[in-house]
Formats: structure tokens, C-alpha cells, sequence
């Protein structure tokens, strides 16, 4: 039995270090997860009023995801329960409401959060790509005017 847990664990820690260091970068899942979105992005110099107001839009975009995941498997005589629940401010029997249609927000939450941090993060990764090499590309030109 002892072998059956050693080899589950080997086989875990073996899938963990597979994905470990999946980016150029040295960025993993898990540094995906545990790291501030802002951070990941490249965003170390804002100033706290400009952070405030990114989280705030990315958490706004997040709401939206699970909202609309939240409507979509609802039946629509429960999605008109529901928003009037949301228009009443109703929290806790909202959340009840979900909870008896075995709903989970708050894990809905979490899965859409570190999606958006992926998207993000792989969308930053992009723009700085090609921002470099469009960099690259003028330093080249200019080296190449200068010299002619």
C-alpha cells in the first residue's frame, strides 16, 4: 500500500515540475496563481491610485464572467428570481438561491480570476514581443542609416 502512495506522489510531484517552468520567462501555473495580476504584467511603477483602478476593472471583468456564467445555466423563470434577488441586494439569499441550484460562485470566482490572470498575462507577453522587436527593428534602421 505505501508503494501505491509513493508512486501517486512521485507521479504528482513529477506533473508539478513538468509545468513548472513553462514560460520563457520563468513564469509557471503556479506563479500564475499566487502572483499579483499587476506584477505579472510587468505594471512594478503605478501609482496606487492607478493600480486601484486596474484591479478594480479586472475584478469588474471577472464579476461579468461569472454573472454571465451564473445566467447561462440558470432556467430563465430562475434568471428573472435571481436578478430581482441582485436588484433587492439580497446577498445572502442570492447566494442561497445558488447554492440550492448547486451553483458555486466563490469557485467561480477563483476559476475565472486565474483565467483572466492567464489571458492577461499572455496578452502582456505579447505586446512586450512586439514591442521589442519593433524596438529591435528602428535601433536596426537607425544603426543602418548612421553607418551608410
Amino acid at each position: 500500500m505505501n508503494n501505491q502512495g509513493d508512486d501517486l506522489q512521485t507521479q504528482t510531484r513529477t506533473q508539478v515540475n513538468v509545468d513548472d517552468d513553462l514560460f520563457e520567462d520563468g513564469v509557471s501555473y503556479q506563479d500564475i496563481i499566487d502572483k499579483d495580476i499587476l506584477d505579472l504584467m510587468g505594471f512594478t511603477t503605478l501609482t496606487p491610485e492607478k493600480e486601484d483602478e486596474l484591479r478594480a476593472k479586472v475584478n469588474r471583468a471577472i464579476e461579468d464572467r461569472v454573472g454571465a456564467r451564473i445566467f447561462d445555466t440558470l432556467a430563465p423563470a430562475d434568471r428573472d428570481a435571481y436578478k430581482e434577488l441582485l436588484d433587492q441586494q439580497n446577498w445572502a439569499e442570492a447566494n442561497n438561491f445558488l447554492s440550492a441550484r448547486q451553483i458555486n460562485a466563490n469557485k467561480w470566482l477563483a476559476e475565472e480570476a486565474v483565467i483572466m490572470k492567464m489571458e492577461l498575462y499572455e496578452d502582456s507577453r505579447f505586446v512586450k514581443k512586439k514591442a521589442q522587436e519593433e524596438f529591435d527593428k528602428q535601433k536596426n534602421a537607425a544603426a543602418n542609416t548612421a553607418g551608410e
